[in-house]
């Protein structure tokens, strides 16, 4: 609204460009999906090709990088799907939209999570749909991760986390990178109410059963294996929509 005419002038500094695309993206992430593929397929068809360059990069760098602000998994592949139809990608680009988009699909919100087997502390091996039986929260972690310490960390201390856990609610906490040695060394910062498992096997990453691209990956479970919540932020609306399905 208020922005008549886009031109070389205002998108001629890289400070004022960014900013500009930081708006759009920020917007995008509000949009319904049909205005934004119309909004991209416009912006790859009128834009010089060093532009569309400029404006792929920065999709990347806002929607599909998992520390940006506006990182959405869903954005991400709208708009490099836009980019793949005006043949902007190349072989190698587009064969890497296809698996992200593959592994975007799996454990989607109303779909059963992906099956896995994993070692518990005890050395017993189990797996994951032999272990839940109720609501389950479902955390990847690397105990080398400053920011899954820190998420584990107040796991562990959050009241309103231990009243759902006394309600019923189970927390599986899933170490997939297959260093033995680091996971046991860090077992004693984990939740005491949490079970604990490693995929010594390191199938979870090397089938891409799961997106772990940013750390921790948190998931809801009910008892039936079906995903409820996908990509978790423990916040307080996450918490209040986690006690919701308890009581439910």
């Amino acid at each position: 609204d208020g922005l008549t005419e886009i031109d070389t002038v205002l998108l001629g500094s890289s400070d004022d460009r960014e900013q500009f695309f930081a708006n759009y993206f920020s917007i995008g992430l509000n949009a319904r999906e049909p205005a934004l593929r119309e909004s991209i397929r416009q912006f790859y068809q009128l834009a010089t090709p060093a532009m569309d360059s400029i404006g792929m990069s920065l999709v990347g760098k806002y929607y599909g990088e998992p520390n940006s602000p506006f990182y959405d998994e869903r954005c991400y592949i709208l708009m490099m799907e836009e980019a793949k139809a005006a043949a902007l990608l190349d072989d190698a680009e587009q064969i890497r939209l296809a698996d992200r988009k593959a592994l975007f699909n799996r454990n989607r919100v109303g779909e059963k999570a992906e099956d896995f087997g994993f070692v518990l502390v005890n050395g017993r091996t189990t797996s994951l749909y032999n272990n839940v039986s109720g609501l389950t929260l479902l955390l990847f972690y690397d105990p080398d991760c400053e920011t899954c310490h820190n998420v584990l960390s107040a796991l562990s201390q959050d009241q309103r986390i231990r009243g759902m856990v006394s309600n019923g609610l189970k927390v599986l906490c899933i170490y997939a990178f297959g260093d033995e040695e680091a996971w046991r060394r860090h077992l004693d910062e984990l939740p005491p109410f949490a079970t604990v498992g490693m995929d010594k096997k390191g199938v979870i990453v090397s089938e891409s059963l799961y997106d772990l691209k940013a750390l921790p990956t948190i998931y809801l479970l009910d008892e039936n294996s079906r995903v409820l919540m996908k990509d978790i932020i423990l916040d307080d609306s996450t918490l209040d929509e986690i006690e919701e399905n308890i009581c439910f």
